[in-house]
């Protein structure tokens, strides 16, 4: 298991929140033992622009450690079940599967679009359903959980998005 800084001295999270994300986790069958870095994959960097108490309380660093397990997992993946393709091939299938234009369908259809934590002008300009911003959170959401529970859940999550 990942040491992780905790930078969360105790939950802040209110009750109710904090059902949607249990919620959340368990249509994706999946369990976090942080719920704060759960809700710290739903929360785009426009929110914490317009909370200056809470500048970097944003999910960029996750998704950023996200797209690397997101890759890593394809890849694998990709290797050892295309065994006749080329390289070539494999990094053309790799660069679909991971890309905005598929992840972002993936986080309609776990909901990520309901839990996305906005700022008001992001909001109010249809921030919710733009692909980038839900393509990203995809990735934060791995991330986390990479962070949470390790390596191999981390890629068992993420074959569930992609082997369908």
């Amino acid at each position: 298991m990942l040491k992780v800084k905790n930078f969360f001295q105790k939950s802040n999270i209110p009750s109710a929140r904090q059902k949607e994300l249990v919620e959340f986790s368990k249509k994706l069958n999946i369990k976090f033992n942080n719920l704060e870095l759960l809700n710290l994959a739903f929360h785009h960097r426009s929110y914490s622009n317009e909370n200056s108490k809470q500048k970097h309380f944003n999910n960029e660093r996750l998704e950023f450690l996200g797209d690397s397990v997101l890759g890593m997992a394809t890849a694998t993946f990709l290797y050892e079940d295309m065994m006749d393709n080329q390289e070539g091939d494999l990094a053309k299938i790799k660069s679909v599967v991971v890309s905005e234009k598929s992840l972002a369908p993936i986080a309609r259809a776990i909901g990520i679009d309901k839990m996305l934590i906005l700022g008001k002008g992001e909001e109010m300009s249809g921030g919710r359903q733009k692909d980038a911003i839900l393509a990203d959170a995809v990735e934060a959401l791995i991330g986390a959980y990479y962070l949470d529970r390790g390596y191999e859940d981390a890629e068992k999550l993420v074959l569930s998005f992609i082997v369908p």
